[in-house]
């Protein structure tokens, strides 16, 4: 498998969340994948774009304030 194709255990390890929160996430669309036989997989490029408008979407304690 090369370096760049990660699978659901490889997302959830990294995203610290458990496989069945990386399937939601591929169902819903909001984390982009494609599937292999029965077996999703996720690219490194699709993994970092999801992490980086995650981060983007977060309330910073200033905006809480409003």
């Amino acid at each position: 498998m090369p370096k760049y194709e990660l699978t659901v255990l490889d997302v959830a390890t990294r995203l610290r969340v458990c496989e069945d929160t990386v399937y939601t996430l591929l169902r819903r669309g909001e984390l982009e994948g494609y599937k292999v036989g029965l077996q999703w997989r996720i690219s490194k490029p699709k993994l970092e774009e999801f992490i980086a408008a995650a981060g983007n979407n977060r309330k910073r304690p200033e905006d809480l304030m409003k």
